[in-house]
């Protein structure tokens, strides 16, 4: 049976997406058989891969709601295979953000994810699963189907009290729907790592009773890159495996598969210059500019 991992944060911004994509794709080059799901109504994880949910004539949004009452979509039917090897998707669509008024009367509604994952599991060994930014039917079901949660968190305050919000949903979940559900570690993301406030608040959280433990050793930092992978819907292992980002992702993978310990937190710093300082911001170089 497959890992099912739900990566999770109600709050937005924190790289949930980026997340799923790329350990996803890495899991996926280590041999592992992966399916991504993406339940969020932005889409930005079919997007993501290269799939366009626009084009698509069925995706995760028949499967839940069932619209059309002549026939009867599985999810066998609307599994997509990436061009890349051992990585498939379960496509999201902008109509997902109506779900919630089509499954609000229906009975069992909080487990319809869980049921329609099951019969297409066997195959893979880890299912991922990109939730939306707040805690929506959408992301009950997500929690509900998940054995585990992965919480990607910036190194922000606001960031670190979604964690807390989503612990005591976690709570919730685990007394009326879904007992085993855990934590399978908190990933610390768009870093600035030459900020020291940002240094401090990771330590603050890391002394947290509640998050003490749960943090990946690694973090992933800023990176043009993954910026680049998302705009182009190329997982960043395959666009540029020699960036910071693709070896930090990497490395987050075989953590959270157990294949080896990340000897660092980070990746070696370069040495400071005007280009990779651009670079690591977000920023254009003066030159480039027009």
């Amino acid at each position: 049976m497959p890992r099912i991992i739900a990566v999770c944060n109600q709050k937005g911004g924190v790289g949930k997406t980026t997340t799923v994509i790329n350990i996803g794709a890495c899991l996926a080059q280590l041999g592992a058989r992966v399916l991504l799901v993406d339940v969020d109504p932005q889409a930005n994880c079919t997007n993501g891969v290269g799939v366009d949910p626009r084009g698509l004539k069925h995706t995760l949004f028949d499967v839940l709601v069932q619209p059309d009452k002549f026939k009867i979509f599985r999810m066998e039917d609307i599994i997509i295979k990436t061009e890349w090897p051992n990585l498939d998707l379960v496509p999201g669509h902008p109509d997902l953000a109506g779900a919630e008024l089509h499954l609000v009367r229906k009975i069992g509604r909080e487990t319809l994810l869980r049921k329609t994952l099951e019969p297409v599991s066997r195959p893979y060994d880890y299912i991922l699963i990109d939730t939306p930014p707040s805690l929506s039917l959408l992301t009950i079901n997500a929690l509900t189907a998940a054995q585990e949660v992965v919480i990607p968190s910036r190194a922000e305050p606001w960031s670190l009290d979604g964690i807390e919000n989503l612990l005591d949903t976690m709570d919730a979940i685990r007394e009326e729907l879904n007992q085993p559900l855990r934590i399978a570690g908190i990933i610390v993301t768009i870093l600035h790592e030459r900020a020291r406030l940002s240094k401090e608040i990771v330590k603050r959280a890391e002394q947290d009773e509640r998050l003490r433990g749960r943090f990946f050793k690694t973090r992933i930092r800023r990176n043009i890159k993954l910026v680049e992978s998302a705009d182009r819907g190329i997982p960043v292992i395959h666009l540029a495996p020699e960036s910071h980002g693709a070896k930090a992702f990497m490395a987050l993978a075989k953590d959270l598969a157990g294949l080896d310990e990340p000897a660092d937190t980070l990746p070696p710093e370069e040495p400071q210059t005007a280009e990779n300082t651009a670079q690591q911001y977000d920023l254009v170089p003066v030159g480039d500019l027009s």
